[in-house]
């Protein structure tokens, strides 16, 4: 079966940098693919972390699993292919990742729902781990 794509998106105001006006729009790229699976153990590892932290950039999961933060980039993408995880974007930020619908139902594993400064915030928190 194909993969089918949704976006949610939030805007806010705040003390948000980059915008005049404090505003500031987080972009939840989701995919979903009935027929998904987990192909390995790499990916069993990352999504346990991000279902303990909630979210991270994709350095931040480099650093954590002691993996090149491009291989990690490029595992990302295919994670994200899948449905496994989900994009968190902004355009002040990196890419934030976070636990996708497929990978929640085949792991029994918790999909969070953010606000920017939520996520902003555990970003910064998950900074310091």
């Amino acid at each position: 079966m194909a993969a089918v794509a949704a976006e949610t998106v939030l805007r806010e105001f705040g003390p948000f940098a980059g915008h005049p006006e404090g505003e500031a729009t987080l972009r939840r790229l989701c995919r979903t693919k009935p027929d998904c699976f987990i192909a390995n153990t790499q990916q069993v590892e990352t999504l346990r972390l991000l279902d303990e932290l909630k979210v991270l950039t994709s350095a931040q999961i480099a650093i954590l699993r002691g993996i090149q933060p491009r291989t990690m980039k490029e595992n990302l993408k295919h994670m994200w292919l899948l449905g496994l995880v989900d994009r968190l974007e902004t355009g002040i930020s990196p890419c934030i990742y976070a636990v996708g619908y497929e990978s929640a139902r085949l792991l029994e594993l918790h999909l969070e729902r953010f606000s920017i400064g939520s996520a902003f915030r555990l970003v910064a928190a998950n900074q310091l781990y």
